[in-house]
């Protein structure tokens, strides 16, 4: 995972949930073999309105969005953040009546819930493409504070955001 993936994540999380704590965002790592990490708390997907836990599916698209804007491609890092993407949208779909055909799943083939699922995953992570391509020059100077400095904390974060 690159610097840019945690501040993908970083930078939707702030945007679509100001009330969620950043704790932390690092790019030295922290033994779990990963480059870096965003800590953050607030937002859950408890008791959510479809537009919530689309923001939350973009929080988690952000990651890999930012490695596509800045490097062209992305690496299996955020394997885990589609994951969680992909349950929530399929508990959309499946569990919570939020679908656009209905509420009524008696009918619909698996293939129709993946189809209306990647609709809803790809059209997070281009809205989050489009967040990171704005903040791009923000966000680059948030890499290269983090290179010299290890961590960078919310407050230092939101600064760079707002310039």
């Amino acid at each position: 995972r690159t610097a840019f993936h945690e501040l993908g994540h970083a930078l939707i999380s702030k945007l679509y949930f100001p009330q969620s704590q950043i704790q932390r965002i690092t790019i030295s790592a922290e033994g779990n073999g990963t480059f870096g990490y965003v800590r953050h708390s607030g937002y859950g997907v408890g008791n959510k309105t479809a537009t919530d836990l689309k923001k939350i599916i973009c929080v988690n698209m952000a990651g890999i969005a930012a490695e596509e804007v800045f490097l062209q491609e992305y690496g299996n890092g955020g394997t885990s953040d589609l994951k969680n993407a992909t349950n929530i949208a399929f508990n959309m779909l499946s569990f919570y009546g939020m679908s656009e055909k209905g509420f009524v799943y008696k009918n619909r083939t698996d293939e129709e819930l993946i189809i209306e699922a990647n609709k809803i995953l790809s059209e997070q992570f281009e809205i989050a493409k489009t967040i990171i391509i704005k903040y791009r020059n923000q966000l680059e100077k948030i890499k290269e504070y983090l290179i010299k400095n290890k961590e960078i904390s919310e407050e230092e974060f939101e600064r760079f955001i707002k310039k």
